[in-house]
């Protein structure tokens, strides 16, 4: 979890850095995105008429880094949570014990969903201590909350997916 917020914290360090020295160009880098071809623009995930100088629309299109980093973080997540006890040679023990698989998953389940919603108010606080700061215009502390909410459905969604193949595979790098 520690070298996860780590880089999430470097990567919205240097991403908003980043944004300082467009900021610092003012409209010659909205004169450069403009002279790109619609399709690049449109894999880059800049709409025409966007200005890469407003501190909003520059996080929002970087935030796209933030979905791919956490969707990986929980999808690895749900998979080694169940799958590393067959790497480990645990789950036979743990599977012939008097116990119920559900007594057994849950608490490695609702573990997973801890350090998901951790890691999203881990990514939304340092979010909002690191933008405000660069931010002249109004407040972006509830758009940053909005799609803090979208991030946690995108890693619910890949922690299920994780937990999936974890509950399937044999083997933690399989999984």
């Amino acid at each position: 979890f520690l070298i996860w917020s780590a880089s999430m914290l470097f990567l919205i360090y240097v991403g908003m850095m980043k944004y300082a020295a467009f900021a610092e160009t003012g409209d010659s880098v909205n004169d450069m995105f403009a002279a790109l071809p619609p399709q690049m623009m449109k894999v880059l995930g800049i709409e025409a008429g966007m200005d890469l100088s407003s501190i909003g629309v520059f996080y929002s299109i970087f935030f796209l880094y933030f979905v791919l980093l956490t969707a990986t973080h929980s999808c690895l997540l749900g998979a080694n949570v169940l799958a590393k006890e067959e790497r480990d040679k645990t789950a036979d023990f743990l599977l012939v014990k008097p116990l119920r698989r559900h007594r057994v998953v849950t608490p490695k389940v609702l573990a997973a969903l801890t350090f998901v919603v951790l890691f999203n108010l881990f990514t939304m606080l340092a979010s909002i201590t690191i933008v405000a700061p660069l931010n002249e215009g109004p407040s972006l502390n509830e758009p940053i909350m909005r799609l803090s909410l979208a991030l946690l459905v995108v890693q619910l969604i890949f922690l299920a997916v994780g937990l999936c193949l974890g509950a399937v595979s044999r083997n933690a790098a399989g999984a």
